[in-house]
């Protein structure tokens, strides 16, 4: 699923960036995944850095494993 942010998400992600207001971040990497790339605005608004999607970084499923400790595997 590609979700949006709801509005706890939006307000958590806006808390978070000004946690971090005053360290020097030069840029910021997110999954092209809606979510991700709002949670990455957020800091990038606080933070004036550069903000990259990377495809590469896109979440992916492990099917029926899903949500499974990994010593079960």
């Amino acid at each position: 699923m590609d979700n949006p942010l709801n509005a706890v998400g939006v307000e958590q992600a806006k808390a978070a960036s000004e946690q971090v207001r005053n360290i020097e971040i030069k840029a910021i990497y997110v999954s092209p995944l809606k979510h991700a790339i709002e949670t990455g605005k957020c800091f990038q608004t606080v933070l004036g850095c550069h903000l990259d999607v990377i495809d590469d970084l896109r979440e992916a499923t492990v099917g029926v494993r899903e949500g499974t400790i990994r010593g079960a595997w």
